[in-house]
């Protein structure tokens, strides 16, 4: 398959330098992080959209994958904690009823939480999963979406921001998470930091670059 070339999606600027090259032993590819003069960086060059399934289909892919053994129980036993965590960051901004998307969810297992407090309808909505059940988004409204680690995979961006500007509600929040390529752990770990998740994770967002690209987009 070939490998697209991409701008930087921030600034739109096709200068930059590279940063880092880690190769995806799995598929015998190397993948390259590059360094936007404006300060974002992400993956260039990059598979075509439409060869980035074989990257998920994967059986170690933890967020799709279910298995047995210490690291998926430990997989298991963390996720609890965090569902724990994010329900009660709705919670903190939303008070009263909450109607909510999960864009990105895998596997609906966040969804499937959420739904178990009374207060709160949950949907789950994942283009890259294959169980994810086909839902019809048109029409709906919802006062929380969130992006638990979503954005850095998405392929299209444009398509993303309008979706959510159709899909949330006009006093409705956006949650995001995504890893912070500041971290002190990348140093630590260097190549095999495992936020890179190359070529999964198409962009690699500060707190600054982040704050860019939503103040860009409203």
């Amino acid at each position: 398959k070939y490998m697209l070339q991409t701008s930087c999606y921030i600034c739109k600027s096709n200068q930059h330098s590279s940063f880092v090259s880690i190769q995806n032993d799995l598929h015998n590819k190397t993948f390259t992080i590059v360094e936007c003069g404006c300060g974002f960086f992400y993956l260039n060059p990059r598979p075509e959209e439409a060869a980035m399934k074989k990257y998920y289909n994967v059986v170690d892919y933890h967020p799709h994958s279910k298995g047995k053994g210490i690291i998926y129980s430990l997989y298991n036993f963390v996720q609890k904690i965090t569902f724990r965590s994010k329900y009660k960051a709705l919670r903190k901004y939303l008070k009263k009823d909450i109607n909510h998307l999960d864009y990105g969810g895998g596997d609906g297992r966040f969804s499937k939480y959420l739904n178990s407090h009374g207060t709160i309808s949950s949907t789950c909505y994942d283009p890259y999963f294959d169980n994810s059940d086909s839902i019809d988004l048109h029409d709906r409204s919802f006062n929380a979406i969130t992006l638990w680690h979503v954005l850095e995979h998405v392929y299209d961006l444009d398509i993303l921001f309008k979706d959510i500007e159709r899909l949330l509600s006009n006093s409705g929040k956006l949650f995001i998470a995504v890893p912070n390529i500041n971290a002190m752990e990348r140093k630590y770990f260097n190549n095999h930091w495992a936020a890179y998740d190359l070529p999964r994770h198409l962009y690699h967002f500060s707190s600054e670059s982040l704050e860019k690209l939503l103040t860009d987009k409203g």
